[in-house]
């Protein structure tokens, strides 16, 4: 009997071992599933860029020039040459600058909140405390 349960508790050692072998395989697996989601994912967002690059560059500056913010910008650049007494040449670079400008910041902005909810994600926060903490900070 004796013997008996001596060779069960060898096999529940042996089983526990194999659980956690288990268990580092799933982990494993989930770790990699990720990792090829990610390069779908990257490749999906570069894929799309190229398709938006590679339409006509004549069609896509010919239906901007045509719109009504062409038209808003041209009375923008006027009326900032005129109250200003710069000529429509500087005028045109400020307002150009300008807009880049906000492009920028607004994007820097943007990609540090997502650092900021990436690293929540990753030690456990769901992303949170990256966006509160910087809501403050923006006026």
């Amino acid at each position: 009997m004796r013997e008996f349960r001596e060779n069960v508790g060898v096999g529940i050692d042996e089983m526990d071992s194999s659980v956690v072998d288990v268990e580092t395989d799933i982990d494993a697996r989930r770790q990699f599933d990720r990792m090829e989601s990610l390069q779908l994912l990257n490749t999906a967002i570069i894929k799309s860029k190229e398709r938006k690059m590679g339409a006509s560059y004549e069609e896509r500056l010919k239906g901007v020039c045509q719109s009504p913010v062409i038209e808003a910008l041209e009375m923008a650049v006027s009326f900032l040459a005129e109250t200003q007494g710069i000529s429509r040449d500087q005028s045109a670079m400020q307002v150009v600058e300008t807009i880049k400008e906000l492009d920028e910041i607004w994007s820097d902005y943007m990609m540090m909140e997502g650092i900021d909810c990436i690293k929540g994600l990753l030690s456990g926060n769901n992303g949170n405390k990256g966006s509160k903490g910087n809501s403050g900070n923006k006026g």
